[in-house]
């Protein structure tokens, strides 16, 4: 992180929002290469991979908790907030079911499955966020910030 970041001024909680969605699009990457090089590690040494899950579980639930707040707060049907590839719904619900699925793994003979689901499909999760919360983003600034424009 860049320690020597400029002074905004930030007056209310839309300028907020859209200022913390701006960072989250690092914390995302930073979250998609943890998920990876975690699945790596529980293919390789488990128990140190297990630590990591952990870690990562923390992570993955502080972004969700980040995510449905602004959905909660601004009242948004994510059905609404799309691109070519898909809407911001469809991305939360494969996060969700993703998440849901992941204790059930955490025996021994599913860890592999577990890991791949790391390397793979939580990374391309990711990725469909990274896409969408700048449209999520220029919804907030379009409807609560610069609605009388």
């Amino acid at each position: 992180m860049n320690t020597q970041e400029d002074v905004i001024e930030i007056n209310t909680l839309e300028e907020f929002t859209t200022h913390c969605l701006d960072r989250s699009l690092e914390g995302l990457e930073e979250l998609r290469r943890d998920s990876i090089h975690c699945g790596d590690t529980l293919l390789q040494n488990q128990p140190k991979g297990l630590t990591q899950f952990a870690s990562l579980c923390e992570a993955l639930r502080d972004f969700y908790v980040f995510e449905g707040d602004i959905r909660s707060i601004f009242l948004l049907d994510t059905d609404l907030l799309f691109d070519r590839r898909g809407s911001l719904k469809e991305t939360e619900t494969r996060f969700e079911e993703l998440l849901d699925s992941m204790p059930a793994l955490l025996t021994a003979t599913e860890v592999p499955v577990l890991a791949e689901h790391l390397k793979t499909t939580l990374p391309g999760i990711i990725d469909r966020f990274q896409d969408l919360l700048p449209t999520l983003k220029n919804y907030i600034e379009d409807e609560y910030i610069n609605y009388d424009k």
